[in-house]
């Protein structure tokens, strides 16, 4: 049975008003709202009364208003306006994104009286579009290759400007292509291992490999690979990050050279001057002993300014020594007792700890994946340094610690001495810097900076907290 005219009204009005969208309805003379929908309330905060009878202008922040005489003209030419994007205002003053589709309305003899708005709020549809335009522009921008593939077939399927010009393929070439065509063929069993790690949901961290560019030349490469995921959470392909490091690798091992030759050098150097240097020495000492009457006290003060600065010496060329052996530096695969390094940094002390009356403790030390002798000399400079730079109203007291923190342990070397201006705290550990003469404290102004050459090698820091007179508190962390 046919409904009648009043039911299909109330059917009309009840769909209306479930309706997700705001529908509008408005005269065509001066725009007056006639008709207001419950999304309409939700949407722009007005309610039905508050809303019909008054202009639709009350919905369009002041930059907007020419577009309601642009509507109005195209509606009275019969046109309908189809999803237009635009911006419109709520009763508290807010903005917001929405997508209007307008329709002229016509009286029984067709004339145009009206037209009816549907108003789809986008707010969020725009904010997504405006972060995925973003993350494009930030990819397509971004100095490094970013490439993504399918994880099932390997299949290339997004391909950045830094990916065409660091591998030649265009993307029109390389989107559909499999990944295997950047790998050289002694590299192809790294593809299967880096995708099994991407279906456990693994992130594969700057791993350093080569690829094969279009013309067949190779490049050094450290990739960074992410799976991705749908919006059940599957994995479904892979985003991969590559960046070349041919230029640093090259950097790196002109470095390697050039430390080999210092190293040589050094070690040359130590072993020609050493013995000149114990000549000196010895046949000063021996001129003393057989001479020194004859000599009188100018000659013997002589004879010890020139034993002293052989023995400064002597010291300089160990320490220098010291500090290029660090650079060969290969990363133990066991861990080290921190607890015994400090024992052997004690027993080599000895002496300095009974002439001082120092004291000289440690709380609880942990056992890090550092080289023995490396920790032993860290402990060692530091707390030689702690006894040397001693007040000398009171004997020194030292405490080592070490805690816990966020993936990496502090350790820490606290004393009782005659502590460092502030301005000279970032400075100790440069090669040869001292704050004071040798005749005050002897020392070669190598001993900090060997301290930092081994805790940056491990990808650590080292640094000093201190006040004059006040003591000191050098600090540094070793990695897990």
């Amino acid at each position: 049975m046919p409904l009648s005219e009043a039911e299909r009204l109330a059917l009309l009005s009840a769909i209306v008003d479930s309706s997700d969208d705001a529908i509008i309805s408005k005269n065509l003379d001066a725009g007056i709202i006639t008709s207001w929908n419950k999304s309409a309330e939700r949407m722009f905060g007005y309610t039905a009364e508050e809303a019909i009878g008054q202009p639709i202008t009350i919905l369009l922040p002041p930059d907007r208003l020419p577009e309601e005489a642009e509507i109005l003209s195209r509606l009275r030419r019969g046109e309908r306006i189809d999803h237009i994007e635009t911006i419109r205002m709520r009763k508290d003053g807010g903005l917001i994104d929405v997508s209007l589709t307008i329709s002229p309305v016509r009286d029984e003899a067709g004339n145009i009286i009206g037209a009816s708005k549907i108003a789809r709020e986008i707010t969020e549809l725009r904010r997504v579009d405006r972060a995925h335009r973003l993350l494009s522009a930030i990819v397509e921008s971004s100095d490094d290759a970013i490439i993504s593939k399918s994880l099932d077939g390997g299949i290339i399927t997004s391909w950045n400007k830094s990916a065409e010009r660091l591998f030649g393929y265009t993307a029109e070439e390389a989107i559909g292509q499999p990944i295997t065509i950047l790998i050289p063929a002694d590299r192809t069993d790294e593809e299967p291992e880096i995708v099994s790690r991407l279906r456990r949901g693994d992130r594969v961290d700057h791993i350093e490999t080569v690829r094969m560019r279009k013309d067949g030349s190779l490049v050094d490469l450290s990739l960074t690979i992410s799976p991705i995921r749908d919006a059940a959470g599957n994995i479904v392909g892979a985003s991969k990050v590559a960046r070349d490091i041919t230029e640093s690798k090259r950097l790196i091992a002109e470095l390697q050279r050039a430390n080999e030759v210092l190293e040589q050098f050094v070690y040359s150097a130590s072993h020609d001057l050493q013995e000149p240097l114990r000549t000196v020495k010895i046949y000063g000492e021996v001129l003393l002993g057989e001479y020194g009457e004859q000599l009188g006290s100018k000659g013997a003060e002589i004879l010890g300014f020139l034993h002293s600065g052989a023995t400064h010496m002597e010291n300089l060329l160990r320490d220098l020594l010291a500090y290029v052996r660090v650079t060969k530096f290969e990363k133990p695969s066991e861990d080290s007792d921190a607890r015994q390094a400090f024992e052997d940094a004690l027993q080599s002390l000895s002496s300095s700890i009974s002439e001082s009356n120092a004291s000289v403790t440690a709380g609880p030390l942990p056992s890090v994946r550092v080289d023995l002798a490396h920790l032993h000399q860290l402990f060692q400079n530091l707390i030689g340094n702690a006894i040397k730079y001693r007040d000398p109203q009171r004997p020194p007291v030292v405490c080592v610690s070490a805690e816990r923190q966020k993936g990496q342990w502090r350790f820490s070397v606290r004393d009782n001495g005659i502590g460092i201006e502030p301005q000279y705290t970032s400075t100790i550990f440069g090669l040869f810097k001292r704050l004071h003469d040798n005749e005050k404290y002897s020392g070669s102004g190598l001993g900090l900076s060997i301290c930092q050459r081994i805790v940056e090698q491990y990808g650590g820091r080292i640094w000093v907290e201190s006040k004059p007179s006040e003591g000191s508190v050098f600090s540094f962390t070793i990695p897990d």
